[in-house]
This record gives C-alpha cells, structure tokens and sequence, in this order.
C-alpha cells in the first residue's frame, strides 16, 4: 500500500463499556488520553477516538490497524473484570486449556454456629 494511503474504520459499540474499551488498548500498546466517557489513542501510525458508542480509527503512512488485536484485548479485558468481581464473590478462575473456569471456593460465605 502507497505510504500516502489513509486507511479508516468506524464501528458501533454499543455493548462495550468505555473502560473496559479503554483498558484494553492500553493493554496492547495504544496511548489512551481519556476525557469522561470518550477518549482519544494512539500508537504508531495509528490514532482515533471513541465518542457516543462509536470507535473511529485511521492509520496513516503504510501503518497497519488491527482490528481484530482490538477485538481480542477487550474479550480478554471482559473476562479479567469478571473474573475480579467473581473473585470478591468467592469464586476461582482457572484455565484448562482454552476454556476459562470458574469454580466456587468451597465454604465461602459459610456461617457456624
């Protein structure tokens, strides 16, 4: 691709949460500058914002957006919040394999009398 080409993305997030979105571009390398539920990011030749449920994205002088690493840190952002909050319920997470378990810790949130 010509170094002068302008290469742009604009997807619709409705069911993402900006910190979770937020969180895990930071985790793949992209600068976040957070402004209330928006925020702008760069990396590289890479830049865009996120505004009203709405991911915009170019990349300039023959950079490479990856869309699918996007796609890849936030599912595994999703399953590190919850996996956080399972926690402080009382529950384990664990691998086996690719598979993501949980199992709940036993006598958690047992009462003796």
């Amino acid at each position: 691709m010509p170094c002068y080409t302008v290469q742009t993305a604009s997807v619709e997030l409705n069911n993402v949460d900006h910190a979770t979105l937020a969180k895990a571009m930071e985790k793949i390398g992209y600068t976040v500058l957070r402004q209330g539920k928006n925020f702008t990011f760069r990396k590289g030749g890479v830049s865009g914002s996120y505004q009203n449920n709405k991911l915009n994205m170019q990349a300039t002088g023959g950079a490479r957006m990856d869309t699918d690493a996007v796609k890849v840190a936030v599912s595994e952002q999703i399953i590190a919040d919850k996996a956080a909050e399972y926690a402080d319920q009382g529950w384990e997470h664990t691998m086996d394999g690719d598979e993501h378990v949980f199992t709940k810790t036993a006598g958690y949130g047992a009462v003796f009398a």
